[in-house]
């Protein structure tokens, strides 16, 4: 199987659905903008018109991504051969992440020149002040610096994925049932895994594994079975209206003009909306919303082969090499903001152009991947 079609695609050959790499590259520009403090453009990203935003979007498409490649690799080759392939691909994701913590240490350590706060914020003061201790806790996935927080997280779910695939594969309304379970539990027990030096895991697995379950799921063709409920008006119906009063709250914190009055008893039910945990009506706002986009762009569309979107689709092909590059471009594009110019043509140009990086080396990746020999499927 191809590596750019293994990473990006729940359909072989040239009909693949393109909109998976769409989605993937665009949820990639825009957690690169988030990443960016104090930017304009930030303003205009999901998260300021509904409870969830890109990181949702990037962890289902993973689980969707995994499901289908490993899933027919299991299918096709056997169970064994497709966890090797799995164990080879966390393996890689797992030594991206060291490097990726050693090129953003010495970023940070020049552009902060000794400043505490810099150094704090980027949470880098801690390995400063006791590099060894630091360094284990990061082998571990225990101590992980800013805006790396989704590859710990991805390692992980990527350690499961046999067993999640194994289950999917054999008795997947019991697989679903139990993720959803554990999903309740860590809630309601308020279950974590402490981070270093102090705190939680920013992005707990407990309660992610679940989109990314329900991701590997639909991968491994669960979307149909529930089809003729997503093809149902009422069910699209009460999804455009969840939608619509996520945005409605979601504005009235960005516009305190703007803000809806709540029942106390509703208030109370609904703030804070945890992100770290996944809170409730986070995952139900990004599946009312993804099944929103499944009904208004169609496979057939042509947008996704069309040239305006091949940057974004080439960024979604190689997501594992963008992400972390976003975790780099972000840091240099706060510390512009912060030390040479924080106006309104500076946020425009750090932002348009950390995009524009990101599909430069995307472009450079896909010519080097099609005179590559390296067959074995990525998922992110």
């Amino acid at each position: 199987m191809p590596s750019k079609l293994a990473e990006s695609s729940p359909t072989d050959g040239p009909d693949r659905d393109l909109r998976i790499d769409l989605f993937r590259g665009l949820s990639l520009w825009l957690i690169y903008i988030d990443h960016i403090p104090s930017d304009f453009l930030s303003r205009i990203t999901p998260r300021n018109f509904g409870f969830s935003d890109a990181a949702e979007l990037f962890i289902f498409l993973s689980g969707l991504t995994c499901g289908h490649v490993y899933g027919n690799l299991a299918l096709q080759r056997g169970f064994m051969t497709a966890s090797a392939h799995i164990l080879r691909r966390t393996w890689q994701i797992y030594v991206a992440t060291i490097f990726l913590f050693a090129a953003y240490a010495a970023e940070v350590f020049v552009l902060a020149h000794g400043r505490d706060g810099l150094l704090d914020g980027a949470n880098i003061a801690v390995f400063l002040r006791d590099p060894g201790m630091a360094l284990l806790e990061l082998l571990a996935l225990r101590y992980v610096p800013v805006n790396m927080d989704a590859l710990p997280l991805i390692i992980v779910l990527h350690l499961a994925l046999p067993l999640v695939l194994l289950g999917l594969l054999t008795l997947p309304r019991l697989a679903l049932a139990t993720s959803l379970l554990l999903y309740i539990l860590a809630h309601h027990f308020d279950w974590s895994i402490s981070a270093y030096p102090r705190g939680t895991i920013y992005f707990n697995p407990l309660d992610w594994q679940l989109l990314f379950v329900i991701g590997a799921w639909i991968g491994l063709d669960g979307l149909r079975s529930i089809r003729p409920l997503l093809q149902s008006r009422w069910v699209v119906a009460i999804c455009v209206v969840y939608v619509v009063i996520s945005l409605i709250i979601v504005i009235g914190w960005q516009i305190p003009a703007l803000q809806v009055p709540l029942p106390e008893f509703l208030t109370r039910s609904i703030y804070p909306v945890d992100k770290s945990d996944l809170d409730l009506l986070r995952l139900l706002h990004f599946l009312a919303l993804a099944i929103v986009i499944w009904r208004i762009i169609p496979t057939n569309l042509t947008l996704p082969r069309s040239r305006a979107v091949r940057p974004i689709i080439r960024c979604g092909e190689y997501s594992l090499v963008l992400f972390c590059l976003g975790v780099l471009l972000a840091f240099a594009a706060g510390y512009v903001l912060t030390d040479v110019s924080s106006g309104f043509v500076a946020q425009f140009l750090v932002g348009v152009l950390g995009i524009a990086i990101m599909i430069g080396a995307a472009t450079l990746l896909s010519k080097a991947d099609r005179q590559s020999s390296d067959q074995h499927p990525r998922t992110i």
